[in-house]
């Protein structure tokens, strides 16, 4: 479906997240649900690469980076999924932001080691914690792709994170954005009509209505038959390409690219 650009030595493809895929997560949705715990006990030992892939640290963190929300609607550990995102799709392409879609990360990162297990330390993250079953099916390979929207489809992408239903109530499914975006809305406005106009940002520019914009998130952001419902703007999205990475891949090389990281400052979307 998607083309997938070549890379240079210093750009190549990372390996796949997992030797198996483990079994689709039932977690409730992250805003509902309390925070998941990491994974106890040791890491297998029977030997071979992947006893020692589970065993190895691929990156630190100075505190929790939850999918826990604000009163905005902003979640550390998806604003580090978005900037893994948008990273991920520079090292083989380009992207002007990345996104995280709501419901698409299934357990935190916590600074406490996973009692039992001996490889693992305060701060440190272990390969699997990354990889394998934080980002929804990164066990059965949803790459990061690239798609071209204007800057009106991009507010109209925005503006999706509020949903009328049938009664007249109102459901709010927020999207993450890449440190690199802010935005102010209105929570008590129309549908459809909170996001304060001309304040959406991209590198401190304001998005123009007719300019395009390089989007990366997952594939099936993109795929019309797997897009959340009410966020279908990225399945008529322009030059779609595929990454290299698949989201795991993706989290796990943010997090090595930048030891000690710290969780973000929630401000990228603020009420206005």
């Amino acid at each position: 479906m998607w083309s997938t650009r070549s890379t240079s030595s210093s750009t190549r493809a990372p390996a796949r997240c997992c030797a198996s895929t483990p079994p689709r997560s039932t977690t409730p949705s992250p805003r509902t649900s309390p925070a998941t715990p990491r994974p106890t006990g040791s890491p297998p030992t029977g030997g071979g690469k992947l006893g020692e892939r589970a065993a190895k640290p691929i990156g630190s963190i100075t505190g929790d980076i939850t999918r826990a929300r604000d009163a905005e609607g902003e979640s550390a550990l998806y604003d580090v999924a978005a900037d893994a995102y948008r990273w991920a799709a520079d090292r083989d392409g380009r992207a002007d932001l990345g996104l995280a879609m709501p419901d698409t990360l299934r357990r935190d990162l916590t600074y406490a080691p996973a009692p039992g297990n001996s490889a693992d330390a305060p701060g440190r993250v272990l390969f699997p914690e990354a990889a394998v079953g934080t980002v929804a099916d990164s066990g059965i390979g949803v790459g990061v792709v690239r798609g071209t929207l204007t800057g009106r489809e991009l507010v109209a992408l925005l503006e999706s994170q509020w949903q009328s239903a049938p009664d007249g109530s109102v459901t709010f499914r927020p999207v993450a954005v890449s440190g690199n975006v802010s935005y102010r809305f209105d929570a008590d406005g129309p549908v459809g009509e909170r996001i304060e106009r001309g304040s959406v940002r991209i590198d401190g520019r304001r998005v123009a209505d007719g300019r395009k914009y390089r989007v990366a998130t997952l594939a099936t952001a993109f795929m019309e038959q797997r897009a959340l419902p009410g966020f279908e703007e990225l399945v008529g999205a322009r030059d779609q390409d595929r990454s290299a990475y698949m989201g795991g891949d993706a989290l796990w090389h943010y997090l090595s690219a930048h030891p000690r990281l710290a969780p973000p400052a929630l401000d990228r979307a603020r009420a206005s």
